[in-house]
C-alpha cells in the first residue's frame, strides 16, 4: 500500500492503525476531524494551509 495514493476508506482506516495522522475521517467517510492537529486555516487564495498542532505527546525511548 502507498499511503500517498490511498483514497479509499478501508485503506485509510488501515493506515490509521499503523500511523497517527494529523486528521482522521469522520465515521461516515465524508469529512475529516482533527486527530493530532487542533485544526487548520486556509488562506484566501486557497494556496496555503496552516495546521495548528496539538501539544506533543511522547513515549519512553525504546529499549535496546
Amino acid at each position: 500500500m502507498n499511503n500517498i495514493l490511498t483514497f479509499d476508506n478501508t485503506s485509510i482506516f488501515t493506515f490509521e492503525q499503523m500511523l497517527q495522522p494529523l486528521f482522521t475521517v469522520t465515521p461516515d467517510g465524508k469529512g475529516t476531524t482533527p486527530l493530532l492537529a487542533k485544526g487548520y486555516t486556509i488562506s484566501a487564495d486557497k494556496m496555503t494551509y496552516t495546521i495548528q498542532l496539538s501539544r506533543a505527546s511522547s513515549s519512553p525511548p525504546a529499549r535496546r
